[in-house]
């Protein structure tokens, strides 16, 4: 990250660079990656969980026949 920001110093040539800025946006952006992460692994849980249910109904169903 800082060699990302010293390029665009020396691109920009600027002396006003704002690096807590970049900082600030590197972290809302890993923080919403991390959100979208957690929230697939739910939906995934979740989907597995009813799939699992699902085969043991099933399951039940077949045995108690």
């Amino acid at each position: 990250m800082l060699r990302t920001a010293e390029e665009a110093v020396r691109e920009k040539n600027r002396t006003d660079f704002d690096f807590s800025h970049l900082l600030d946006d590197k972290i809302a952006l890993i923080r919403k990656n991390m959100r979208k992460k957690r929230a697939f692994l739910l939906i995934l849980a979740g989907l597995a969980s009813l799939l699992f249910l699902f085969f043991a109904l099933i399951f039940v169903i077949y045995i108690g026949r």
